[in-house]
């Protein structure tokens, strides 16, 4: 079998890549001789990263992988949006259209969905969509989203990081003990927030409105403010985890701006922006609570049975809350300022016990919800297959 990956980010988002990591596992435990192709932005780093092969996203490769690929699983985050911008989902709606048109079955493979605005793209939404072999998304929330788009039926799993496993190796610990995390600690993801307008250029040449600097570091206050509290009531550290770190995102510099703003600087650690998947799992999953923005923070922590609440943007993590039970720890970007948050915060420290035993109980079944991505996209090769050979 021969499967070509068309995602997310793989290579500026941490969270994508714990995306892809789980696919990949997915796909090898099911059929260890499967060949994966991925498409990237930085092949070179996404080939020896995850030791597969990976082409560039646009190009003569992508074409002739294209070709030769079995099936095609899009997946990888959420894609089906345009929030961010409107050629963000053309880009995808392009390539899939061509894969279609080549004959390719392609599996839309739990994915997230937000909004798609515009009468024409919903149309080419809908009938890219209504044209692929399954479509499988991560939430009920995605699933209601794409149910409006098209006729076709849509199975709700779970997100593919959940199958991958927390390194075993130590170097969760040794990361720890480099950045001087030797007391309990609760880790926090932030992104920026406020520079995705749905407009006709992309994220990284759209100019940042003075508006969205203003609205970005009243939440810095905000998130700086619980982060002094929670070093000062409970005598911990606090872990800033950089999801998608440079580039448009720069989760680095929001976590750096919140630090900036901290009484407590001393109580604040840094992890280093890149680590490889199950390592940041396992970082995670040994913090007392963690505090996220970035949906994939929350969903690695919750994998590996860590405590979590989120701060919701575009309705990912309250999708994400509701899929886990804790939609009473999910608090919405638009009502965060100091009390909100701090009451977030107490409540999700309060109650970790709690949580940790509810995410123990549920997590067999997000691993199973998961490992049926990769089943269904076996058995669509499995059908195109033996359509085949009827045809001939």
């Amino acid at each position: 079998m021969r499967v070509l990956i068309w995602g997310g980010d793989s290579w500026a988002n941490q969270g994508d890549d714990a995306i892809l990591a789980g696919t990949i596992a997915a796909l090898r435990s099911v059929n260890p001789q499967a060949g994966i192709t991925v498409a990237s932005a930085r092949p070179e780093w996404t080939a020896r990263r995850h030791g597969v092969k990976a082409v560039q996203r646009v190009g003569p490769g992508l074409l002739a992988a294209l070709w030769q690929a079995d099936c095609v699983l899009w997946g990888g985050g959420q894609m089906l949006q345009n929030e961010s911008s409107k050629p963000f989902l053309w880009f995808h709606l392009t390539f899939v259209t061509l894969a279609l048109a080549l004959r390719k079955p392609v599996i839309c493979y739990a994915q997230g969905a937000g909004q798609i605005s515009g009468r024409f793209s919903r149309w080419w939404a809908a009938k890219v969509l209504n044209a692929l072999a399954a479509l499988t998304v991560r939430d009920a929330h995605s699933g209601r989203r794409l149910t409006e788009l098209c006729e076709r039926p849509v199975e709700v799993t779970a997100d593919p990081s959940f199958l991958m496993e927390p390194d075993p190796t130590g170097e969760a610990d040794a990361t720890l003990q480099a950045v001087g995390a030797a007391r309990p600690f609760i880790a926090v993801a932030v992104r920026r927030w406020g520079h995705y307008r749905g407009g006709w250029l992309p994220v990284r040449w759209q100019r940042r409105a003075r508006s969205d600097v203003e609205r970005n570091g009243r939440f810095c206050a905000a998130v700086a403010e619980a982060a002094d509290q929670a070093a000062e009531w409970w005598g911990i550290d606090v872990l800033f985890v950089a999801m998608c770190p440079g580039g448009d995102q720069g989760d680095d510099e929001v976590a750096a701006e919140v630090v900036s703003r901290m009484r407590h600087q001393e109580a604040a650690r840094l992890v280093p922006s890149w680590l490889r998947p199950g390592v940041l799992k396992a970082v995670l999953g040994r913090a007392e609570l963690v505090l996220a923005m970035r949906t994939h923070a929350a969903m690695l922590a919750a994998g590996v049975g860590a405590p979590v609440v989120s701060i919701s943007y575009q309705g990912k993590g309250q999708a994400l809350m509701e899929r886990l039970g804790l939609e009473g720890f999910v608090l919405p970007i638009e009502a965060v300022d100091r009390a909100s948050l701090m009451r977030l915060v107490e409540s999700g420290w309060e109650n970790r016990s709690t949580i940790r035993a509810h995410l123990a109980s549920a997590g067999p079944e997000l691993c199973r919800l998961a490992r049926s991505n990769v089943e269904i996209a076996l058995e669509v090769v499995r059908r195109c297959a033996s359509a085949a050979i009827t045809a001939r």
